[in-house]
């Protein structure tokens, strides 16, 4: 099986390409064009550090050459657009992506760039490979990364509004072990003043950063900011 991108760990699923853009899948010309790797590295700015870092704690992550992949699906594309037009100087070019899931079979589509190694900083805070596995963890220091834009980037990639409340809010932790969950509790409530808590969210060891009721107006004055920039998101602040 010959994977697309020439990426093999990014292979959770079978992928084959809608729409290849970049020409022959193999060349090197067409890895440049999607990793951006062709554009310079640079420190950064804080504000694109702050998207980096809030989207590496939700859907994103480093490849082992150190790009970070930026993918969600398809019905999130202004989601995407906007996370390019913040990268759009590190960034490779947008492409369409189909996954069959390998068990379902379900057919699914997605939209999905590549920055170049600018963030390569952040690679190893975020990743530690133990017995050979290459895994994501979280950096103690995880509270002076957080700040209004990677909360409300971490937010919009892993949160939601509460279903039976209108106002709570919550963001999926369950990919991270208990005392990480309880680190990004506490660097939450500890930077932002509010007063979060964990809660279990059904089966399966699923688990949230809940908002409750006295912290969430406090909470959509913080992610407001950024959240309002997506109008593909604005429902997770409205009502």
């Amino acid at each position: 099986m010959i994977l697309p991108y020439n990426l093999p760990e990014i292979a959770f699923y079978l992928e084959v390409p809608i729409k290849p853009r970049f020409g022959s899948l193999s060349s090197d010309a067409h890895f440049a064009t999607l990793t951006g790797s062709r554009k310079p590295v640079i420190n950064p700015t804080p504000y694109q550090k702050s998207v980096a870092v809030g989207t590496i704690l939700g859907d994103s992550y480093f490849t082992s050459r150190k790009y970070l992949q930026v993918e969600h699906s398809t019905q999130q594309a202004s989601y995407v657009e906007w996370k390019h037009s913040v990268f759009t100087n590190v960034a490779g070019k947008i492409s369409d992506v189909s996954r069959v899931h390998p068990k379902t079979g379900v057919d699914s589509t997605s939209k999905r760039f590549y920055t170049n190694k600018s963030f390569q900083d952040l690679e190893p805070l975020f990743y530690k490979t133990e017995g050979g596995e290459r895994r994501k963890v979280i950096p103690p220091g995880i509270g002076d990364l957080l700040d209004p834009v990677s909360l409300a980037t971490w937010y919009m990639d892993d949160g939601g509004k509460a279903q039976n409340t209108p106002k709570g809010a919550y963001i999926n932790v369950s990919s991270f072990s208990e005392p990480k969950r309880e680190l990004l509790r506490d660097s939450v409530n500890t930077v932002f003043g509010l007063k979060t808590r964990l809660h279990k969210a059904g089966g399966n060891n699923q688990w949230n950063i809940y908002v409750p009721a006295e912290s969430y107006d406090k909470f959509k004055e913080i992610v407001s900011p950024t959240v309002s920039q997506v109008p593909g998101m604005l429902y997770k602040i409205e009502g």
